[in-house]
């Protein structure tokens, strides 16, 4: 899957957002949360993306490695739409 958010620098502020599970509900449809050092996109109990992020001197974040899981709805649009409702990540 192609990296959308390749060069998308994350502050380490955002990075600790991102780390945070979140809860998913009406408006906040997609849910992000860290396992094993893989971060998971997932929308009602459906696993949709993962990522890794690596850091730049522990200053900025980056995503390094993205994957699609197998489900129909998994693709760049839902790893995008994951972090775009997560409260004003960008």
């Amino acid at each position: 899957m192609r990296n959308i958010l390749a060069r998308v620098c994350f502050p380490l502020a955002h990075k600790n957002k991102i780390m945070k599970s979140h809860y998913t509900d009406w408006d906040h449809r997609y849910g992000i949360y860290l396992d094993d050092g893989w971060f998971y996109v997932y929308r009602s109990h459906v696993l949709l993306n993962h990522f890794q992020m690596s850091s730049d001197k522990g200053k900025y974040y980056f995503i390094t490695r993205t994957q699609k899981s197998e489900a129909m709805q998994a693709g760049e649009d839902s790893l995008l739409e994951g972090f775009m409702q997560r409260d004003s990540i960008f």
